[in-house]
């Protein structure tokens, strides 16, 4: 803000009124009437003001959003790789895959006497949530279909076994995917509107259980 077509009065007292109506998340220059600086301070500061874009809100909790993402652009690289006719690649992305999709799961499903986990979050604070969708069965489905994909990688399985275990597996895990993001999102949502505190959220429900695998 440019300040030289203030008066002394006005320029002793400025910093004070910005504060007051910044906090208030108001434009400036049309309200430092409303805390006492009429006249040329509001004239001087509508004048030389530039509007700021609007900053997004941190939204701690799309750590488990964006999670998936993650997760999916993993399944991208194993689909590359078996549309190349790469068996070693295609292991190899699987072998990465299985990695950080452990680490998400146990955000997931808590790890005992660590963590409680994403689920046991969404049941305590948002209705029961995870329990009424069956999110911990959703996770028994997958890891059906991840265990044969997971023998043929390691049986050193032909390019066609690999494919079917695989093209029997990426259908139920996107399904998967987006099961959790239809429950999850819309509660989590609610709550941060509601003024609950995510960080701490994430930092007793979540985090500690990524340190125990780390």
């Amino acid at each position: 803000v440019n300040t030289t077509l203030l008066s002394a009065g006005d320029q002793q007292n400025l910093d004070g009124a910005l504060s007051k109506v910044r906090e208030a998340g108001k434009p400036v220059g049309e309200t430092l009437a409303a805390v006492g600086m009429g006249g040329g301070a509001a004239a001087a500061v509508v004048a030389t003001e530039k509007p700021k874009p609007d900053m997004p809100r941190p939204q701690v909790m799309a750590i488990m959003r964006n999670g998936h993402e993650v997760l999916r652009g993993a399944l991208t690289d194993i689909r590359t790789a078996l549309d190349a006719g790469d068996a070693a690649d295609f292991s190899t992305q699987w072998k990465d895959f299985q990695k950080w999709h452990s680490i998400h799961a146990a955000m997931e499903d808590g790890v005992p006497g660590v963590a409680e986990g994403l689920f046991a979050f969404l049941d305590k604070e948002a209705d029961g949530a995870a329990s009424a969708a069956s999110l911990d069965g959703e996770h028994e489905k997958v890891e059906e279909v991840t265990k044969a994909v997971q023998s043929a990688v390691e049986g050193s399985a032909s390019l066609d076994e690999l494919r079917t275990a695989y093209e029997a597996f990426e259908p139920v895990y996107e399904a998967h995917l987006k099961k959790e993001e239809d429950v999850m999102m819309p509660k989590i949502q609610a709550l941060a509107k509601g003024g609950y505190d995510m960080k701490g959220a994430v930092r007793k429900y979540l985090m500690p259980a990524v340190g125990e695998l780390m």
